[in-house]
């Protein structure tokens, strides 16, 4: 008898997967610290397409229903994967410490179904365990407590932003006292109960595009309408148009801690295309409005340990200070690293990578593939050895 989802998630989580694919033409895999490797016994083996498919279709209707969702799998199927291609089933199994929240993305492939889960472990980590090189958080932590201003989080998809703002959320509860945080999020990944410790309050609202769906239909209108509930600070799941770009620049502008995210893998690659995401002819304005409300960028990648236990983060860090704002503004973006680094208030990624080197934590071949730049990185490597 072939395992149910839920038994494959079980399976998954205890071996510390971060995502099970079940993609047709081969039976379910779970991906751990970036590789993939098979579920052992999930009967799904030796099945023909059309008996894969009609598991998948079962399986469907199956988180449907945990979900307690309003659709049928065929209205699933009708308004989500025929309509746009893919639809997303948020899930939960477990309970308190044990709850497991799973993220699911049902798609078209030649025509096909297939599923993604994405594990969303509860555990909030504490900066020490996310920044191994010690001492580099301290850029990143007071940049939280600021009244207003632009925090940005980036990296690729996949590389712990989510967890990583997990982490700054909490740590915002924490600190900022009688202070109400909104998140927008697309979906709710980590969950923020009442709890002792907390000194703020949180609205975590999610995403929905139809009615009945979501808390809120449209980033930009979130953050305008936001600014009437009497917000501290905003988390925004990604900027990902130009409305949102504007409102969350607003919003900075206006008295209240801004933090998102973007697809961008270094400081000045985000400056970049924070700014390109407005119409060409008022980039100019946009980038004087912009290096008033930056305060900090956040970029980071996860790469594989030495070890082969998991995967460590590797960052890019910056704290904007006058002459920084001030080449923003005056568009000398390729120039922000050496401004920065030249200040100390900027690590590179390849720095980074060479102190995880040092501290042998990722190995020189590794930190040499996932470098920014591998010139950049063998120099600094080379500059750090006696």
């Amino acid at each position: 008898m072939s395992s149910t989802i839920v038994d494959l998630v079980k399976i998954a989580a205890e071996r510390g997967a971060s995502d099970i694919l079940w993609v047709p033409g081969t039976p379910p895999q779970m991906k751990i610290h970036g590789a993939l490797f098979p579920i052992p016994k999930t009967g799904f083996d030796g099945l023909t397409n059309e008996e894969q498919q009609g598991q998948m279709r079962a399986t469907v209707e199956q988180l449907l229903r945990i979900s307690k969702s309003s659709l049928t799998l065929d209205r699933f199927i009708q308004d989500k994967l025929n309509r746009h291609g893919y639809g997303e089933i948020m899930w939960t199994i477990g309970e308190g410490a044990e709850t497991l929240r799973l993220r699911t993305s049902v798609y078209h492939t030649m025509r096909q179904i297939a599923i993604v889960i994405r594990l969303l472990p509860q555990r909030i980590f504490p900066f020490e365990e996310i920044f191994a090189v010690p001492g580099y958080v301290g850029l990143l932590k007071p940049l939280l407590l600021r009244q207003n201003g632009l925090i940005l989080i980036t990296g690729p998809t996949g590389t712990g932003k989510t967890t990583t703002i997990a982490t700054c959320v909490d740590h915002m509860l924490k600190n900022r006292k009688g202070e109400h945080i909104i998140t927008l999020e697309d979906p709710i990944e980590f969950l923020f109960p009442r709890r002792g410790g907390y000194q703020g309050i949180i609205s975590q609202r999610e995403y929905g595009e139809k009615e009945g769906e979501g808390d809120f239909p449209n980033f930009a209108e979130a953050i305008v309408a936001g600014m009437r509930q009497s917000p501290n600070v905003f988390v925004v799941a990604e900027i990902r148009d130009l409305k949102t770009a504007e409102a969350a620049l607003r919003a900075a502008e206006t008295g209240h801690l801004v933090i998102a995210t973007l697809h961008t893998r270094d400081a000045a690659e985000t400056v970049l295309r924070y700014v390109n995401i407005f119409p060409e002819e008022i980039r100019s304005m946009v980038r004087t409005q912009f290096s008033a409300t930056i305060l900090g960028i956040l970029c980071q990648k996860l790469i594989p340990r030495a070890d082969g236990k998991g995967r460590v983060a590797c960052f890019e860090m910056v704290r904007v200070t006058p002459a920084y704002a001030n080449m923003i503004t005056e568009g000398h973006i390729k120039q922000l690293a050496s401004q920065a680094e030249r200040t100390g208030e900027l690590i590179l990624f390849d720095a980074y990578m060479v102190k995880l080197v040092i501290l042998g934590l990722v190995a020189e071949r590794t930190g040499r593939a996932y470098a920014n730049d591998p010139a950049q990185f063998e120099s600094l490597l080379k500059a750090s050895r006696p």
